[in-house]
């Protein structure tokens, strides 16, 4: 007898409208749906249910052509470029792919198109005969992002970009992101548990916890106003050197507690278990709906509820 098998829902009840030219992230740990989100965002994974809307049309189901069309304009980087290089093709048949499938490129003018991309980048084109093997992780994530940006896409989702980088190839990529961003126009969504890069880049934030957004806002005013307690506890574990970071982030908060089974969880709020400043009517009631607590500034937690069944 085959055992029954568990669904899990990774990502439940997300509603999100990202602007043209907009950067946005997704924030939260392991498990709480955000690259599963990325996934179906750039449709690598079909939702099953919801839609999904690009420029007022919807792509949840596109096929065919369509979803040929669709790659043009959505391209994901993902988290490890090292697992995403092919390591038997070199940079330039690499980067040459995506030319041959959707343009009637010469090799010479693809050649030039190459270089170009490397060159945007910031990295030479002696690298072009090169294998990914001989390349150092920054110099890796580069050839991603010049693959993604081959045919101009309008929006790039980013799965943990700079998590296998050391701290000052980070700091270089995200520099990097922000020039690419004003030469080609582009629109972010940052998949990462990393706040110190959100921090630096993002313009809003949702945070993510099993499967929901729990609270969404301008970044600015997620960091120095935190509404959730996982929020809270997020932004208190962020490594600070200088008194005024000291002054403007939470006091450590250390969560105590079982996180529950993404197979089974609980219709009251998801966070119950660890939360801090649980009330008796957190346990007693379904998860909350959004509360705007102030303009852009949603969060789903009874402690701001105006009014309660």
């Amino acid at each position: 007898m085959v055992p029954e098998q568990a669904i899990v829902k990774a990502v439940n009840e997300i509603n999100i409208d990202v602007k043209a030219g907009e950067n946005f992230a997704f924030v939260g740990e392991s498990g709480s749906g955000k690259t599963t989100l990325g996934y179906m965002l750039a449709r690598i994974f079909e939702p099953t249910s919801g839609n999904l809307w690009l420029d007022g049309k919807e792509i949840t189901y596109a096929r065919g052509r369509e979803l040929r069309e669709l790659r043009q304009k959505v391209q994901m980087v993902f988290q490890d470029p090292g697992s995403s290089l092919n390591p038997r093709q070199t940079i330039e048949s690499i980067l040459s792919l995506p030319f041959k499938i959707y343009t009637s490129l010469t090799k010479a003018e693809m050649k030039k198109s190459i270089a170009r991309l490397l060159e945007s980048v910031n990295l030479p084109v002696e690298l072009m005969p090169r294998y990914p093997g001989a390349l150092s992780g920054g110099e890796k994530q580069r050839i991603s992002l010049a693959r993604a940006l081959a045919l101009n896409p309008k929006l790039l989702v980013m799965d943990e970009p700079t998590s296998a980088l050391d701290v000052s190839v980070q700091a270089k990529i995200l520099h990097l992101l922000v020039d690419l961003k004003r030469q080609f126009g582009l629109t972010y969504i940052f998949i990462t548990h990393d706040m110190s890069v959100v921090k630096n880049i993002s313009d809003r934030i949702a945070v993510t916890y099993l499967g929901r957004i729990i609270e969404l806002g301008m970044t600015r005013d997620v960091f120095e106003r935190p509404l959730h307690p996982y929020t809270k506890a997020l932004l208190s574990a962020i490594p600070v050197v200088k008194d005024e970071e000291k002054r403007i982030l939470p006091k450590e908060i250390i969560l105590q507690g079982e996180i529950p089974s993404p197979e089974n969880v609980p219709e009251i709020c998801p966070f119950f278990s660890r939360c801090q400043e649980r009330q008796k009517i957190c346990e007693e009631s379904s998860c909350p709906d959004f509360e705007e607590v102030e303009k852009g500034h949603l969060v789903r937690c009874y402690q701001y509820k105006t009014q309660i069944n």
